[in-house]
């Protein structure tokens, strides 16, 4: 629909930003949508890598999992540049 390309633009424009702003090699966003649907995604500078759609709310494990892990990784694991 027209609405989800402009959604789907505003995602890639705040990942760009991200990236220009900070120096990574990668970030990864949550996104919540629907009433209980969710994807996780992977930017590089060659795009994105998404996750299947899951049920936060049946599965709450899977989003919790994965902040849990991110919150215990190095800046270099977490997509930082770290050589600048």
């Amino acid at each position: 629909t027209e609405r989800a390309y402009r959604v789907c633009g505003q995602l890639t424009h705040y990942a760009t930003s991200i990236h220009r702003s900070q120096f990574r090699v990668f970030s990864y966003s949550i996104i919540l949508f629907g009433k209980a649907e969710g994807r996780l995604l992977r930017w590089d500078r060659s795009g994105a890598i998404y996750t299947e759609i899951f049920d936060w709310t049946k599965d709450p494990n899977t989003l919790s999992e994965f902040i849990w892990r991110l919150n215990s990784l190095t800046f270099a694991q977490r997509g930082y540049d770290t050589t600048v």
